[in-house]
Formats: structure tokens, C-alpha cells, sequence
């Protein structure tokens, strides 16, 4: 399961960071920080770093997680989370 938290710095730039959950672990996998140009609609990346990427393609060196980013991972995972009954989840 994939979870993005985007934090909006101001009206031109943006932070985002990815996490993937397997086997009840939240793994952080990718950061990366986005501007929009003025009078233009898309936004470009200007660094980023990613688990997956090969090292030259990262422009950045692995982001400390700050506390409060590490629990809106966690309450977006909670989120997510779905409790049955054992005959509902059958079906």
C-alpha cells in the first residue's frame, strides 16, 4: 500500500513524502520537492531523493524524517485500516 503526505510550503512549492506499508511496517521510500513557475500550471521537481532510484539520478542525499511526518504516516495508514467480522470478510 502506497501513502503520500503533501505539505504545501507556499504557493509556488510543495514537499512530498512517500511511504510504502507491507507486513504492518510503514517504509519511507521517497522524497522530493516540486515549484511551480509563475504563470504556469505544472509542477517540475526540483530534488528529490528515492530508495528506488540509481544514486546519480537522486539530487539530494537521504531527508531526516521529522516526528510529525512520521505520524501522519501513521494516521494516514489507520485510515486505510478496515475492521470485519470474520463472516464479512469471507464473502
Amino acid at each position: 500500500m502506497r501513502i503520500e503526505i503533501t505539505k504545501k510550503i507556499d504557493e509556488y512549492k510543495r514537499e512530498t513524502w512517500v511511504f510504502n506499508m507491507f507486513e504492518m511496517n510503514i517504509v519511507f521510500i521517497t522524497y522530493f520537492i516540486e515549484e511551480k513557475p509563475l504563470r504556469k500550471r505544472l509542477w517540475r521537481i526540483n530534488y528529490k531523493w528515492s530508495k528506488y532510484s540509481r544514486r546519480y539520478e537522486n539530487t539530494i542525499d537521504e531527508p531526516k524524517l521529522n516526528e510529525h511526518i512520521k505520524q501522519e504516516a501513521i494516521n494516514e495508514a489507520i485510515k486505510k485500516l478496515i475492521v470485519l467480522t470474520w463472516d464479512e470478510w469471507k464473502k
